[in-house]
């Protein structure tokens, strides 16, 4: 809209009223569209993430990891951005909310739901330690995700596992029939195995150099009643003792398919057993 002449800037052509933006959404609309393509992507990725945001998760889905620094700084410097916390990992946080809603609604819905999906895995690789304190933000992300598909059985214990197995494959087993697990059951079982698996490398079986683990399932029932037993059973660990009192992992797993199925609880004098019914409706 304006050029340089004769030492001073002019109007390129006349202002129209279609020239002025009508509200505070189409100002800020305006200012991420004049972004370089990089930082407007790094936005876009982050607004689907949250409000706040960390700078790990941004590095495991940026496109080019090596200019997320460059990108985050950008932002920061234009105020759209600004640094939330360093502990205990860097956090940023959008200045406005309204910014936030406007970079959202600037990605096509397809895009929405795929970054979605994508962020929910990122965050069950990155957080696989203690991913029960991302349930919430799994679950929004799953679900806006929209991904309906039933989850391979084998595959989601695989997946739950990965982050415990080095230096212990041989020391895993895992059987059972090839069975899918409904999208609504898959988030939960995933949940309840990590925090089986954080136990018994922490305390259990996975947790000195010869425990052993095997994770196994058979299918029960017909039609509506169809369900899945899963089994863990863990032997060769420490000596294994009732707790006192159920922690936060015991009361997650007791009642994550309270009233569809049964789940029981072990203490075996060899190792844990924990058995879950899974419904497959």
């Amino acid at each position: 809209m304006l050029r340089r002449a004769n030492g001073r800037l002019d109007l390129a052509r006349p202002v129209t009223a279609s020239d002025i933006p009508s509200t505070i959404q189409d100002v800020i609309a305006a200012r991420i569209d004049r972004l370089a393509e990089a930082p407007k992507q790094a936005l876009q990725l982050a607004s689907v993430i949250g409000r706040e945001f960390t700078r790990r998760l941004v590095d495991r889905l940026a496109e080019i990891r090596e200019r997320t620094e460059d990108n985050l700084r950008e932002l920061t410097a234009l105020e759209l951005i600004h640094e939330r916390r360093r502990f205990p990992e860097l956090a940023y946080m959008f200045k406005h909310a309204l910014t936030q809603d406007v970079t959202y609604a600037s990605l096509l819905v397809r895009r929405r739901k795929e970054l979605h999906g994508l962020i929910g895995r990122a965050i069950e690789e990155l957080y696989a330690d203690r991913l029960a304190e991302h349930f919430e933000m799994l679950a929004h992300h799953f679900s806006h995700a929209e991904d309906w598909d039933q989850a391979p059985l084998r595959e989601m214990v695989s997946r739950a596992l990965k982050p415990f197995a080095p230096n212990r494959r041989d020391r895993i087993v895992v059987d059972g029939p090839s069975v899918a697990v409904p999208a609504q059951s898959s988030l939960m079982l995933t949940l309840c195995l990590h925090e089986l698996a954080t136990n018994a490398a922490k305390y259990g079986a996975l947790s000195n150099g010869t425990g052993q683990l095997h994770v196994g399932w058979e299918l029960l029932g017909n039609g509506s009643d169809r369900k899945v037993r899963l089994t863990w059973r863990e032997t060769g660990g420490p000596p294994v003792v009732a707790p006192d009192r159920k922690g936060f992992g015991s009361l997650l797993i007791e009642q994550s398919f309270a009233g569809s199925g049964e789940t029981c609880f072990e203490y075996r004098p060899d190792g844990l057993q924990c058995s879950l019914e899974i419904p497959l409706y």
